[in-house]
């Protein structure tokens, strides 16, 4: 599925307005609502390419949506490390994440009650930036429209620091939710957003070795992103 984000020929969620970014969101909710429940759905992914170096064939602002029967090997491999960690803690590995990069105060961007935006430890690629709830919550589909607009500013506002960091910079955004197919009884998944710059390309070792080479450090690109937020129009924080 492919989801058109405004009538207007502009190649950025930075050029739409708020409100279309809302709508968005609601329509990622929704459709992954409506897949959740088609029988022999295991698996469906959001995502948003923007820029021909991270995929994109059109230049007019849009995401999709790939619903498959499969659930690929790498989600396999994560979420059984969720389970393992709620097995052997009783917490959520990426609540405890978030503890933990709260506990150092070197990776976090931004925070409220509700949300926070953080460069991971050990990112897998350069300028990755990370949005999820600070409270447990498994499933993008299950947030209510006041979350759904809250996350959405986010983003919204996410683009505007990347694309001031680097201007027409190829992007990928990623929605990670609980896949349908996995039964997780012991509520062990926690959804969240990767943005993240085509910076590096994946070549002969890193497709070899599935060992990821990152030139720049987590602590390092929140100092970017936190210096660009801090310094946004107050008005933009509502």
């Amino acid at each position: 599925e492919v989801f058109i984000e405004s009538r207007l020929h502009v190649p950025s969620l930075t050029n739409l307005d708020p409100a279309e970014v809302q709508l968005t969101f609601m329509a990622y909710r929704d459709r992954l609502k409506f897949w959740n429940g088609v029988p022999g759905i295991s698996y469906v992914n959001i995502f948003k390419n923007v820029g021909k170096q991270a995929g994109a064939s059109l230049r007019h602002c849009h995401s999709q949506l790939i619903a498959t029967d499969k659930i690929p090997a790498d989600v396999q491999t994560s979420v059984g490390h969720m389970h393992r960690h709620r097995a052997e803690t009783g917490c959520c590995l990426h609540c405890d994440l978030i503890r933990a990069e709260c506990k150092a105060n070197q990776r976090v961007v931004w925070q409220n009650d509700s949300l926070i935006a953080f460069c991971p430890f050990a990112s897998p690629l350069p300028m990755l930036l990370r949005i999820t709830s600070q409270s447990h919550q498994s499933r993008f589909e299950d947030l209510d429209d006041g979350m759904i607009d809250s996350v959405s500013r986010l983003v919204h506002r996410a683009v505007s620091w990347l694309e001031q960091l680097r201007p027409q910079t190829a992007y990928n955004i990623c929605l990670s939710t609980q896949p349908p197919g996995i039964d997780d009884r012991s509520d062990s998944f926690h959804w969240s957003i990767d943005l993240f710059p085509r910076m590096t390309q994946i070549a002969g070792f890193e497709s070899s070795s599935g060992c990821m080479i990152n030139p720049v450090l987590p602590e390092v690109a929140a100092t970017c992103y936190r210096r660009i937020a801090n310094g946004e129009d107050p008005r933009r924080l509502t």
